[in-house]
């Protein structure tokens, strides 16, 4: 069972590239790649998140977090004059943050009271 648990939480990191056709398409001019990442909320009720430290490329970048947990949870990013947050979300959802960032190195957490200084923090590099 533990080890079953520890794969439901383990954290998906993949790269989403927007689509070109997409942009051509809709008519305008194909644009940088969006990098997604994802993250879950600790299944047992620890505040914190399935990774505590994520890499991705410059631009714009999203991160979603599943919500198996018990309470209400949100995914934001701070640093390098960014700060912003995705919805708090209950059991089962998934809340979304999106961000066009500089190189640097940012904070992602949750901005739920008392969550983030409980330690449901992370750190995200953006190379």
């Amino acid at each position: 069972a533990v080890l079953v648990a520890g794969a439901i939480v383990a954290a998906v990191v993949t790269g989403v590239a927007e689509s070109e056709e997409k942009e051509a398409a809709e008519g305008g001019e194909p644009t940088a790649a969006a990098e997604g990442l994802r993250v879950s909320a600790d299944r047992g009720g620890q505040l914190a998140f399935s990774r505590d430290s994520l890499e991705v490329s410059a631009g714009s970048v999203t991160i979603e977090m599943d919500n198996p947990a018990r309470i209400r949870h949100n995914v934001a990013i701070e640093g390098n004059g960014v700060e912003v947050e995705g919805q708090s979300v209950d059991p089962g959802g998934t809340s979304t943050v999106r961000a066009d960032l500089e190189p640097g190195v940012y904070e992602f957490y949750c901005s739920v009271l008392g969550h983030r200084e409980g330690g449901m923090t992370g750190t995200l590099t953006v190379r």
